[in-house]
């Protein structure tokens, strides 16, 4: 079974947005998450 703590990314070019945790139904959570706010 696929579980445990994952790289969730966006995109093609796989825009690192945090860190996710997968369940026993393959369902995923938000753990940490990065935000970047524009200058």
């Amino acid at each position: 079974p696929l579980q445990g703590l994952v790289r969730v990314t966006e995109g093609a070019e796989e825009k690192f947005l945090g860190m996710g945790e997968m369940d026993d139904e393959g369902r995923v959570a938000p753990r940490r998450l990065v935000v970047e706010y524009p200058v």
